[in-house]
């Protein structure tokens, strides 16, 4: 849940949707949920 935050956070301080965006989907977070369901991010 704190990574979570994190990012409600970066949205609720004024960075855009796809700053978030971009910052979720490069992350290893992002890559980690990919691997658990086997595809490729």
């Amino acid at each position: 849940m704190k990574k979570l935050r994190n990012w409600l956070n970066a949205l609720n301080s004024g960075h855009s949707r796809e700053f978030v965006f971009n910052g979720f989907a490069n992350s290893v977070e992002f890559s980690n949920l990919c691997d658990t369901y086997g595809i490729a991010p």
